[in-house]
């Protein structure tokens, strides 16, 4: 008997340290047990449960809803189906609902175990996976097609007939130019599998000048078709900071690229950089179609694209979420202002500390970290 009601007791110690939400009901449908995430999920104390029925706790509709597979349960079968629920704080939820019969030593069902289980996680884990796959073969399939035409064409060339020597210089301009395109979805899908594995990016610090590296990015983009106006304002120049040089360009990519994307043609692209005390805050500000707050809040979701019709732009949906843990991995912050309709910017901060300048006046400010 005493090793009888140690093991009860074990039983449950489980039920109740279970982060499942379990609950038995007799054969009227009155809870005799509900476990502690059960209570908290649904904010209850248990002496306002036991003893009253699923229909007194949650009201005749989802009773209605509930009893068809009460009953069958009742008459053997076990049933696993997904329930969503409105949680009336955490929003939207999903629950993945297991009724199985609980049968006396007599082989009568006196009563149902209803154990639901969150998995609200695994299923935007399912949604990113499915978005994912469906935009990355779109955007894969894009820069394929041009780079195989154009290939074709210069395979297929005849001596007889040789394409012109400014034509050829296109055909391969192009596909150099979607082969960078190609290489920059695998690195951002490289730093995807990085990111969502919990790893922050290794990063080589050196020194290196802001400015210079603000004048390489406008002059790339200033090569592209569709272009914009650039203009780089920094309060220094010469400003040495201590980072990624790599990482922090990619940041910037990503950032000007966007800025291009979304702004009109012949549309001013500001690059700026000032030292806010100990921090040195890079800015990017565009001329474009601008950002409401909501798609200002999910900017920097993974996949999350604001424009999803047929004709907007291209993309994974990727850059400002690797861009946010690039800057956050050099201990900085990375935010969004936008003046909808029109214009949005894009700032971070690196956070930088002051070397003692050994001659005072004689030295230019170093900068590191």
């Amino acid at each position: 008997m005493a090793q009888q009601t140690a093991t009860l007791r074990e039983y449950r110690k489980a039920v109740e340290s279970s982060h499942d939400l379990i609950a038995i009901v007799d054969r009227q449908f009155r809870y005799s047990m509900v476990n502690a995430a059960w209570l908290r999920q649904q904010g209850l104390h248990r002496d306002a449960v036991i003893g009253r029925s699923i229909r007194e706790i949650f009201g005749e509709e989802t009773f209605e809803k509930l009893k068809p597979l009460l009953e069958r349960c009742l008459r053997g079968e076990t049933l696993l189906f997904e329930q969503p629920f409105d949680h009336r704080t955490q929003g939207r939820r999903f629950f993945q609902l297991r009724l199985s019969p609980i049968t006396a030593d007599d082989g009568n069902i006196e009563g149902i175990v209803i154990i639901r289980r969150d998995v609200t996680l695994e299923r935007e884990a399912e949604r990113i996976k499915d978005e994912f796959i469906a935009t990355a073969a779109h955007e894969l399939n894009t820069p394929l097609t041009i780079i195989r035409g154009y290939a074709e064409l210069l395979h297929d060339e005849t001596t007889e007939n040789p394409f012109a020597q400014n034509e050829r210089r296109r055909f391969l301009g192009s596909i150099i130019e979607k082969t960078d395109c190609l290489q920059k979805l695998v690195d951002d899908m490289l730093d995807l599998s990085l990111d969502m594995s919990g790893q922050k990016p290794a990063l080589n610090k050196t020194l290196w000048p802001i400015g210079s590296e603000l004048a390489k990015q406008a002059r790339h983009f200033q090569r592209l078709p569709g272009k914009c106006r650039f203009e780089i304002r920094c309060d220094n120049m010469d400003v040495e900071i201590f980072a990624d040089q790599n990482k922090i360009g990619q940041v910037l990519e990503n950032l000007i690229g966007n800025a291009v994307k979304y702004s009109p043609q012949g549309g001013l692209i500001t690059l700026a950089s000032f030292r806010e005390k100990d921090s040195l805050r890079i800015s990017v500000c565009d001329e474009g179609i601008g950002m409401t707050t909501k798609q200002r809040e999910n900017a920097f979701e993974k996949f999350y694209r604001a424009d999803v019709r047929e004709n907007s732009v291209s993309g994974l949906g990727l850059g400002l979420a690797i861009a946010r843990n690039i800057v956050e991995a050099h201990s900085g912050r990375i935010w969004l202002e936008s003046g909808s309709p029109k214009g949005t910017c894009a700032h971070f901060v690196l956070p930088l500390t002051y070397l003692d300048e050994r001659i005072s006046g004689a030295m230019p400010t170093r900068i590191k970290t």
